[in-house]
């Protein structure tokens, strides 16, 4: 007799396959799952929980009303919330519940419901910012945008204000060639805080190459150390400096 997966190991399944998505190849991933679910109903159960942790972990971007971008991160996530709404379309297209987070635009005082399998925003509404910090993101955030356009291709970043008089900065990079074969997404996230002046620094880079085969590379580098000369001043300038000492050991 074949081998039949119960609902709790195929929902595993499916949470596993979703979360090792190589970049740019989520829509794949989900393709092929429901040819090996067989079960649309089940598989837009098992989706939605999957989708918002790897748009969290991938720094997936979406669109925002207005024309700007959100990078999507759970430093971001104000306000949780469930609706019926169609999540996946196919030939026979089901209906189900979906879980749209509200998430804070970096650059507006506004928060966005962000559907992570259809990866959009709408229903902007108004976000009371912290006034303390505000001055400190905005500039961080300039600063951060500016890098990033001159040194990464396509890159798009994002500064938040979080708990503890800290700040989150969020740089991603995606370059897809599925042309010749191979994808990548380059990820930086830096915590700093304003009272100690200590910076935390995940980078991380995954690459899929599937020409006459099927190698994945991710790796990544955490970095902790304390700003020279403190946050007011020179902030960016020691995240970049950190950032290439790292490099080198990547």
């Amino acid at each position: 007799m074949a081998y039949v997966a119960d609902t709790t190991e195929t929902l595993s399944t499916i949470a596993q396959f979703v979360s090792e998505a190589p970049p740019g190849e989520l829509s794949e991933v989900l393709n092929d799952l429901r040819g090996l679910v067989a079960n649309d109903e089940l598989l837009q159960t098992g989706i939605a929980k999957p989708f918002e942790d790897y748009s969290s972990a991938a720094l997936i971007s979406v669109d925002v009303p207005g024309g700007k971008v959100c990078c999507l991160n759970n430093c971001a996530v104000r306000v949780v919330h469930s609706q019926p709404a169609n999540t996946i379309h196919s030939s026979s297209s089901q209906t189900s519940t979906k879980t749209r987070r509200s998430i804070r635009e970096s650059c507006a005082e506004n928060i966005v419901a962000v559907d992570h399998v259809a990866q959009t925003a709408s229903d902007p509404q108004p976000f009371e910012v912290d006034a303390e910090l505000e001055d400190h993101r905005a500039a961080l955030d300039a600063a951060i945008a500016s890098y990033a356009q001159d040194h990464y291709p396509n890159g798009i970043s994002a500064v938040y204000s979080i708990e503890n008089k800290s700040l989150v900065a969020l740089i991603v990079s995606n370059k897809f060639n599925p042309n010749n074969f191979w994808n990548g997404r380059w990820i930086s996230e830096w915590t700093v805080s304003l009272d100690s002046d200590e910076v935390k620094g995940e980078l991380k880079a995954h690459v899929h190459y599937y020409e006459d085969g099927n190698v994945q590379l991710k790796t990544g580098k955490s970095i902790n150390a304390k700003l020279i000369g403190g946050i007011q001043s020179k902030c960016l300038e020691d995240c970049e400096l950190l950032r290439d000492r790292a490099y080198d050991r990547i």
